[in-house]
């Protein structure tokens, strides 16, 4: 199985200083900035748009993590309960949609 080379760890999303700009870090860099120019608070369909992506992205490593984990597991025969998965896959799902 591939080894994830990108910035290890869990990434989080920050307003930093301009009011149009989301950034997305880990604890040693930042990732990504999610630019949102046509909003101007977190009602406007704009914002809350780039807030739901910049989620979703900080969110990549530990989705990637977990399919990594499964398949791993799934090859080696130690899922006999799909319901843990499934439970374990919804969490994560929330996490990354839910603000």
């Amino acid at each position: 199985m591939s080894e994830f080379k990108g910035t290890k760890g869990k990434w989080k999303i920050e307003n930093i200083k301009s009011p149009f700009e989301t950034a997305i870090n880990s604890s040693e860099y930042r990732i990504a900035a999610v630019k949102h120019y046509e909003g101007k608070n977190f009602n406007d369909p704009i914002e809350k748009e780039a807030k739901a992506n910049a989620l979703l992205i900080s969110k990549a490593p530990e989705m990637l993590e977990m399919l990594q984990e499964f398949v791993l597991d799934f090859d080696n025969g130690l899922i006999d309960d799909f319901q843990i998965t499934r439970d374990r896959f919804e969490k994560l799902i929330k996490e990354a949609t839910e603000f």
